[in-house]
């Protein structure tokens, strides 16, 4: 069964930072399975979907953290789920 993150709040998800590195950090922000903001090495911030199709793992872009709210980002995963 998969680990169900919890649902944070606009503030906390504003708070979340970069671990160090080259790569890229995801987060997972709660409300809907999959929903991850994805921090890069140079500070860029996006909210990225992760599904399996196929048994493999499927990234789909939602948006930038700047232009799409946490609510917004909410509703577009909803369908990329189902």
């Amino acid at each position: 069964m998969p680990i169900i993150a919890k649902e944070l709040k606009p503030a906390a998800v504003a708070k979340l930072g970069h671990h160090g590195g080259n790569g890229h950090a995801f987060h997972p922000v709660g409300g809907e399975p999959g929903l991850l903001l994805q921090i890069t090495a140079g500070g860029g911030r996006s909210w990225i979907m992760r599904v399996r199709i196929a048994g493999k793992r499927k990234h789909f872009g939602l948006g930038s953290f700047s232009d799409v709210s946490l609510a917004e980002a909410r509703k577009r995963a909803k369908p990329i789920r189902k």
